[in-house]
């Protein structure tokens, strides 16, 4: 592709918030690939080649398996809470790109309850999934921890989104945060 195809396909996909459909995953790979190439009469032959191939390149990182281990090790529990696509999955499952799932303690992808981040129930999807006590308040997340390093579980994962961080310690057993 040109640089002018990439931008042109970029402002078309992602830039307008279309490609929120593939990670919903409320349609089949060959509706999602007409829908996109129906967005754009000039670009339509080069989107459905797009489609077909975005996660072609996509491989696993060499750090991503050893870190999961390390914290393990050192105590934490670790959970996978991504918007991503279930035709997108697949293909990379079928290529091993998704092997350090094995080496997490749970992870729910946004095609699997067709709903993405930033709504707030996939977040709440993941919390009962793995049955990690919380509860919603005005716009934030109290998640009860066992231990203050697990409040680095939640964290790692939801680092983009967390704009103010407030520790509140309880006994020797709680510890609270709010992430906003």
């Amino acid at each position: 592709f040109s640089e002018e195809d990439i931008a042109a396909i970029n402002n078309i996909l992602f830039a307008s918030g279309e490609w929120n459909e593939e990670d919903l995953s409320v349609r089949s790979p060959q509706e999602m690939e007409d829908y996109f190439a129906s967005l754009s009469s000039e670009y339509s032959d080069k989107i459905r080649l797009f489609y077909r191939h975005a996660v072609d390149s996509a491989i696993p990182r060499k750090y991503s398996i050893p870190l999961l281990d390390a914290l393990n090790t050192a105590g934490y529990n670790t959970y996978i809470l991504s918007n991503f696509g279930q035709f997108a999955k697949e293909k990379l499952e079928k290529r091993g790109v998704f092997e350090f799932l094995n080496h997490t303690n749970g992870h729910l992808f946004s095609y699997e309850i067709h709903k993405i981040k930033p709504d707030k129930e996939i977040y709440e999807a993941l919390l009962n999934k793995y049955s990690l006590k919380f509860e919603y308040v005005v716009d934030m997340y109290k998640v009860k921890y066992k231990q203050t390093k697990e409040v680095m579980d939640f964290l790692i994962n939801e680092k983009d989104i967390a704009t103010d961080i407030e520790l509140i310690k309880g006994n020797m057993d709680d510890v609270f945060i709010n992430v906003t």
